[in-house]
């Protein structure tokens, strides 16, 4: 994570329940807003939980180097995931 990304209580209190989907929402905010070092952040911590949305989202951040480098191998891999994800928990 990056050195000054902190969570917020209602950050902690979603992790802690496996909010995932909150987690991703808190992170499109932060990419809406062009934080996308933050949002970024926000979308590992709901994509560890399984958030297929947070997943594809980050793979876009890979994609066009949204806060990280461009990195065309992984942002195929992470809607590959995500597939995966989603047919699991059918």
């Amino acid at each position: 994570m990056c050195g000054n990304f902190k969570l917020t209580a209602d950050d902690l209190k979603a992790l802690d329940a496996g909010d995932g989907e909150a987690l991703n929402d808190h992170g499109a905010d932060c990419y809406r807003a062009g934080d996308y070092a933050r949002a970024v952040e926000y979308y590992r911590l709901a994509a560890g939980l399984g958030e297929v949305t947070a997943i594809v989202n980050l793979g876009y951040c890979y994609l066009y180097g949204r806060a990280i480098w461009i990195w065309p191998a992984s942002s195929c891999c992470w809607p590959m995931l995500a597939t995966e994800s989603s047919s699991m928990m059918s």
